[in-house]
């Protein structure tokens, strides 16, 4: 895989879109920031490579797309009539993309020496792992939730003055 024309984005040309990139070298290697795909990705050790779409996204796949002027690396979960609903593996939210926001698909992690390919078994692997988990994530996203409200009411209620 690596024998292909890749990219790093200091070789994007100035007024480049990573798309426009992409269709032309036929893939694009970079870092990540976030932990929206952990533990599939972990952004102090890997850099990925991601390849343009070829066909239509399935349920599972790791897929690059726009949003507004930022990309964004997350999983597709359903795949809808011209949408697709999508969130990252340690995300509790979807998002629904149209399918001409979709701008490539991810290929292979590099980590360390090692190149992983992203077969749909290893997709499978983390995608059945986040979907298991993501009850028990949205519980502890609520407890947070609720906690941050009552912390807030104490401070709140705290800083009353009461009069003798």
């Amino acid at each position: 895989m690596l024998n292909e024309t890749v990219l790093t984005p200091e070789e994007i040309s100035p007024g480049q879109t990573l798309e426009q990139a992409l269709l032309e070298s036929g893939m694009i290697v970079t870092g990540i920031r976030g932990v929206s795909m952990k533990p599939m990705l972990d952004m102090k050790t890997d850099r990925i490579i991601v390849a343009p779409l070829t066909g239509k996204p399935k349920r599972g796949d790791v897929v690059l797309y726009r949003r507004g002027e930022s990309y964004v690396l997350h999983r597709v979960i359903e795949v809808l009539d011209g949408k697709y609903r999508i969130r990252g593996d340690n995300c509790t939210g979807d998002e629904l993309v149209g399918a001409d926001a979709l701008i490539g698909r991810l290929a292979s992690v590099l980590r360390g020496n090692d190149c992983i390919e992203i077969t749909e078994q290893y997709s499978e692997k983390y995608f059945r792992a986040a979907e298991t988990t993501l009850p028990f994530r949205r519980l502890k996203a609520a407890a947070r939730r609720a906690a941050g409200r009552l912390i807030r009411k104490c401070r709140i209620g705290s800083g009353t003055k009461t009069e003798h």
